[in-house]
């Protein structure tokens, strides 16, 4: 039998630690291997430590301790524990121990440290193994429900669909934003729902990437299923477990709201690299952060030399501190200010502009942008029109709207001195037989030359004028008595005795002279010209150059009026006045989306009075206010009605025409409210119509007004657009809708290029300022055409129907919305 000592060789090299106890559980030998087991430098650190000091359980000697004693180790035990190393380490040990009957213990330690690792991680990997069965379990039921409750609880459009693009499920934003039914999307083919526009043959390679693990991003344009309309989408994938196979999980995020509001932004950028307007963008502290090209042309400076100063380089000596005072108080308490203020050019020319400043809030502090337009050329031309609004071109002599003004100067000087002011109203005899023998070009210089007699006629402080044609106005301010007036006609018959000598021709011509006198004959300017018109008639009555004072029984025609003007408010009480409908055509869809209301008047015999007869009456007289009160409460009536038969279903908005006069009235707004409330309709049903030149008369009244309808959720339209004075910088202050282009340009669009560049520049303007155009008195397929062509969205005229009464137009309204309408030729179909 080996000794101990030669036990302990053999298992040195067995890696094997064995080892000898004391009675108090003390090493007392040890093999070599025990050291390095234990985490020890070597033997001399190991002799006379308690085992009990490199084991997890401290209790486990102590066991040991109260062993019997046993020779043979019959006794001994076994297992396997825990170690402490001297090193901080742990590990795991197999121990057989004894006990011998000299009271000490022998054993031997075998490290199973490695052993016990690759158990660890087997238990891993077991984990792991049964976390992926559970995860596909949970996949699985994901699949067949919870997989459902995921995919409802996204707002994005998701397919999962096979290697082949199948799919496999959907949820229901999918089906919303793809226009398809579930049983239309399971099974289908996954490129249903996209364009074919789209680069199809980078999908494989999109869906291999997917399945790899990547996570695929990528935009994608999709089409709904059920009409077919595309739409820009990013797509993201990745790949997803269900029963082991592998599928693709694609999210779709409609990003039409994205790409609008870039192109948008792309929009504004050129607007503010192209605006013809300057603009300047500066901090809170005014100093110029941007300026576009505009700046530079208007002003003379540079960007360079403008970026980083202070508006100040602009400021002109035309205004006082009060006046700058005034405009920071206004973006301080509004947020905004606009005005017309003067300003110098780089090149110390000093000019005007029309500046709106408006405060932007940011994140930081607030950002000014001022926008400005140089009205030089403006003012200038608004001189020359204010000139020419004055006088006649030919002669240079002051036209009908001076000598009214002048009349009614004169008329109120005359009342306070107690004079008479003599109105002489001189015609040519026969003029026109001039023109058609000689020519106008004849005849225009006959009439400067009778314009120069005449003014050698009149005295300074009195008045020349001419009318037009052949008419002229004599005024004198202050008169004592019928004498002088009558007197003067002679001299003027005198004048007329000599001919005239023009172009190798000699013309003889005589004039018809009519007197009238204020305050005798007329209260106002008006009744007193009309009074000498009416004398001069007189005169041509009696046989022609001779003068004729105005009586009482010239006013025949001023009867006729005032019998049409009582005739008009017996009518109204008697509710002749009856809307007739026009409607208006979308081109891109060819239905119905509105008609205008027009105005007729039907007399108790049935007969109709042309609206050119009663209309200018009523807007003269004033009849148009009330008359328009009680029209627009007629149209909202017959709305509501057309409402409950079903026929506005599709939204049908209906235009009403305001008079000039109607929207200068203070309480407009406050009628019109009052009537629609009424009604109990939306005012989005509702659109009004204003002339060009009505919202032209007083541009800050007419601001705020229109401010007032489109609060209240009216609609505004321009109509006759392009037959007034209008100004893009004053345009687009206006919160307007629509821009209705005149049929003066529409009726020769077709045939006058001018008339179309002017069409399609209007159009064009509209789209940039967000407006839609409506073109009015389309008459042909081939202007329709045209105008399709052009871009314009709305169309209206006998084309389609002529103006109809109520019951009219609600079968015609039927019958056109029974024939599925269609795009009208050249537009462009409704996405």
């Amino acid at each position: 039998m080996l000794d101990l000592e030669s036990l302990f060789q053999i298992v040195d090299h067995a890696g094997i630690g064995l080892f000898t106890l004391d009675a108090r559980g003390r090493i007392t030998s040890g093999s070599a291997a025990l050291p390095g087991m234990l985490g020890c430098a070597g033997a001399d650190r190991l002799l006379g430590r308690p085992l009990a000091a490199f084991l997890a359980d401290a209790d486990l000697v102590p066991s040991w301790l109260g062993l019997h004693e046993s020779a043979d180790c019959a006794l001994a035990r076994t297992g396997e524990a825990g170690l402490r190393r001297a090193d901080g380490s742990a590990g795991r040990v197999l121990y057989t121990v004894c006990r011998k009957p000299a009271g000490h213990l022998e054993g031997l330690l075998v490290d199973v440290s490695a052993r016990a690792l690759a158990e660890e991680r087997l238990r891993a990997e077991v984990a792991r193994r049964e976390g992926e069965l559970e995860t596909a379990a949970r996949d699985l039921l994901r699949y067949k429900g919870s997989l459902r409750t995921l995919l409802e609880n996204t707002r994005e459009a998701v397919f999962v669909h096979d290697r082949d693009g199948r799919i496999v499920e959907v949820n229901d934003e999918m089906l919303r934003m793809y226009g398809a039914t579930a049983e239309q999307a399971r099974g289908a083919d996954v490129t249903a729902f996209m364009s074919p526009a789209n680069p199809m043959e980078d999908l494989p390679g999109f869906w291999a990437r997917a399945l790899r693990g990547e996570v695929v991003t990528f935009p994608w344009v999709g089409r709904r299923l059920d009409d077919g309309r595309e739409f820009p989408v990013e797509v993201v994938m990745r790949a997803i477990v269900l029963k082991d196979e592998a599928f693709v999980l694609a999210n779709a995020r409609d990003v039409t709201e994205a790409a609008r509001a870039r192109e948008q932004l792309e929009l504004f950028g050129k607007v503010f690299e192209n605006a013809l307007e300057g603009i300047t963008i500066t901090d809170a502290g005014g100093t110029i952060l941007s300026v576009n090209p505009a700046f530079t042309a208007i002003t003379g400076y540079s960007a360079e030399e403008a970026l980083g100063r202070n508006p100040r380089i602009l400021r002109s000596d035309r205004h006082d501190r009060d006046f700058y005072r005034a405009m920071w108080q206004s973006l301080v308490r509004r947020g905004r200010w606009e005005g017309e203020i003067w300003n110098r050019r780089k090149s110390g020319e000093v000019y005007p502009e029309w500046l709106s400043i408006s405060s932007i809030p940011g994140r930081g502090q607030a950002r000014y942008i001022a926008v400005f337009h140089d009205i030089t050329e403006m003012k200038n031309k608004e001189s020359q029109i204010l000139y020419q609004a004055n006088h006649d071109p030919l002669t240079g002599l002051p036209n009908r709207l001076a000598v009214r003004e002048r009349l009614d100067l004169a008329a109120a000087r005359a009342a306070r001195s107690g004079q008479r002011v003599a109105v002489l109203f001189v015609d040519l005899d026969d003029f026109r037989n001039v023109n058609d023998a000689l020519g106008h070009a004849v005849g225009d210089e006959i009439l400067v030359e009778m314009a120069r007699r005449l003014g050698r006629l009149v005295a300074a402080g009195d008045t020349l004028a001419r009318l037009g044609s052949d008419e002229f106005v004599i005024l004198l301010g202050a008169v004592r008595d019928e004498s002088e007036a009558a007197q003067l006609a002679e001299r003027v018959a005198k004048r007329m005795h000599r001919p005239f000598r023009v172009r190798g021709h000699e013309v003889f011509l005589s004039a018809s002279i009519g007197i009238a006198y204020y305050p005798d004959d007329g209260a106002d300017a008006g009744e007193v010209l009309k009074s000498a018109d009416l004398a001069m008639s007189r005169a041509k009555e009696l046989g022609k150059n001779t003068y004729s004072l105005y009586t009482p029984q010239m006013n025949e025609r001023v009867t006729r009026r005032i019998r049409l003007e009582g005739d008009m408010r017996r009518g109204m009480m008697r509710h002749e006045f009856e809307p007739f409908y026009q409607p208006k055509i979308d081109v891109r869809t060819g239905r119905v989306t509105g008609m205008e209301a027009l105005i007729r008047w039907r007399r108790e015999d049935g007969t109709l009075v042309s609206p050119g007869e009663f209309i200018p009456l009523a807007e003269e007289t004033g009849i148009i206010v009330p008359l328009g009160e009680q029209f627009n409460f007629s149209v909202a009536a017959q709305m509501r009605e057309m409402q409950s038969l079903g026929l506005t279903a599709s939204g049908l908005v209906v235009s009403i025409n305001v008079s000039p006069r109607q929207f200068q009235q203070h309480n407009f707004v406050p009628l019109l409210r009052a009537t629609l409330d009424a009604s109990g309709l939306s005012p989005a049903l509702f659109e009004v119509e204003i002339t060009e030149t009505a919202i032209m008369t007083d541009v800050t009244r007419t601001a705020a007004t229109l401010d007032e309808l489109r609060a209240m959720g009216l609609a505004v339209s321009v109509d006759d657009f392009g037959t007034g004075y209008s100004s893009l910088a004053y345009l687009k202050r206006f919160p307007i809708d629509t821009l209705k282009i005149d049929q003066s340009f529409v009726r020769d669009v077709t045939r006058n290029e001018a008339d179309a560049s002017i069409v399609a520049t209007v159009i064009a303007m509209a789209r940039t300022m967000g407006m839609r155009t409506v073109a009015e008195g389309v008459e042909t397929e081939e202007q329709a055409r045209l105008l399709a062509d052009l871009g314009c969205d709305t169309l209206q005229g006998y084309l389609f129907s002529r103006p109809l009464p109520y019951a009219g137009f609600q079968d015609w309204l039927r019958a056109w919305q029974a024939s599925e309408p269609r795009p009208l030729a050249g537009a462009d179909p409704a996405p």
